[in-house]
């Protein structure tokens, strides 16, 4: 592209980084191989996971998992630095990406969540006229299926404490697994797919 068109401003829709979303994804398998109480494991999750950096996490062994992470990490830093531009989609992403080590412009990475407006706007209802917790995901994107794995294993303690909080899940092929956490008694609601999520969410 620089040889054809010298001009052209070369942009880099980051989106995730992906070298971080592979890593987490071993880390999540090794934590629920390694660890048997629930409580414990949920805490575990929330402390290594959110934590983890793809470039310095030393793995406890040589993983083919963690090799595509590793690789993953030097493809995409050499994708941004030939980028004249990166549009990145959190803030602590935009912080990883930061990193002295990395040695990556700051002038080049830019603010780009996702273009949506705020639900809040269409909402006929005020927040403290509304209730429950909502869940949304595709489950053929593996986080989503964590995510809602480790709100059916801390939901009880949040129960306990809210005890007429419902939690509603919704995202398209739900799996067995996460069917099978339905359970009107506890709150926890597992739709699936829904048509209008909009229309979902002003219900709550």
């Amino acid at each position: 592209i620089r040889e054809q068109c010298p001009n052209a401003l070369r942009i880099l829709d980051m989106q995730d980084v992906h070298s971080l979303r592979i890593g987490r994804q071993q880390l999540v398998t090794e934590i629920e191989q390694r660890e048997n109480s629930t409580n414990n494991m949920a805490t575990q999750l929330i402390d290594e996971v959110m934590k983890f950096d793809p470039s310095t996490h030393e793995w406890a062994q040589d993983l083919p998992q963690a090799q595509k992470a590793h690789n993953t990490l030097l493809r995409e830093l050499a994708s941004i630095h030939r980028s004249d531009l990166v549009l990145v989609c959190s803030s602590s992403e935009m912080n990883m990406l930061k990193q002295p080590s990395w040695n990556i412009a700051p002038w080049k990475l830019i603010s780009a969540p996702f273009f949506q407006k705020s639900l809040e706007q269409d909402m006929t209802t005020s927040y403290d006229e509304r209730s429950d917790f909502v869940s949304i995901g595709g489950f053929k994107h593996p986080p989503n299926v964590d995510s809602v794995r480790l709100l059916r294993r801390i939901w009880p303690r949040i129960r306990s404490r809210l005890p007429d909080a419902k939690l509603h899940v919704y995202g398209a092929y739900p799996t067995n697994e996460i069917g099978s956490m339905h359970d009107e008694k506890l709150g926890f609601y597992v739709h699936g797919h829904v048509e209008d999520i909009k229309e979902a969410l002003l219900q709550r």
